[in-house]
């Protein structure tokens, strides 16, 4: 009896995380757009800048509180009275990355992602550390310049650079 627990204790676990990895090879879970990015349209990943974190494909305007199980525990969480909504807007730190929500009808939806450190790459392969050249080379060249940053918008997020001493110190997604 006590070997038969066991087992359905390992398969309820599997089960467990199998649910939380997702079972694509190929990338994050995609998770349904919100009428705010899409305007209603049903636009796809294609549509908007979004993070792959391995388990989840993440964009602004994302219903945040539906994808945070994919992400597992956050390093740190603070929260604090939103100025502009009713609820409270929430920072996240995971271990390479950084997510804001705000709050609406009582869930949370994602208004940045920051990336920390080079340990967390956009799908395009650039992050902290690229030069100018190679985000430009990787992610394109149609995009807002705007001296030491660039700025490339897509739907309503957009995708930010920012470079110090030649190198970007701060990459961004952003809800529009």
């Amino acid at each position: 009896m006590k070997f038969k627990g066991i087992i359905s204790a390992a398969a309820a676990a599997l089960a467990l995380i199998l649910a939380l990895t997702g079972c694509s090879g190929s990338g994050g879970t995609e998770i349904e757009l919100t009428d705010e990015v899409t305007g209603g349209q049903g636009a796809s990943r294609d549509d908007v800048w979004y993070l792959d974190t391995g388990s989840v494909k993440l964009a602004p305007h994302d219903n945040f509180t539906s994808v945070s199980a994919y992400l597992g525990d956050p390093v740190s969480k603070d929260e604090s009275p939103s100025c502009a909504y009713i609820g409270y807007d929430k920072v996240f730190v995971f271990k390479g990355f950084t997510v804001q929500t705000y709050p609406e009808n009582g869930v949370d939806f994602v208004l940045w992602i920051s990336l920390t450190d080079q340990s967390v790459k956009t799908p395009q392969g650039v992050g902290i550390g690229s030069t100018k050249e190679e985000v430009i080379a990787a992610t394109g060249v149609e995009y807002e310049d705007r001296g030491d940053s660039i700025v490339y918008s897509k739907g309503k997020t957009s995708l930010s650079f920012i470079f110090t001493g030649g190198r970007a110190t701060v990459v961004q997604y952003l809800a529009d």
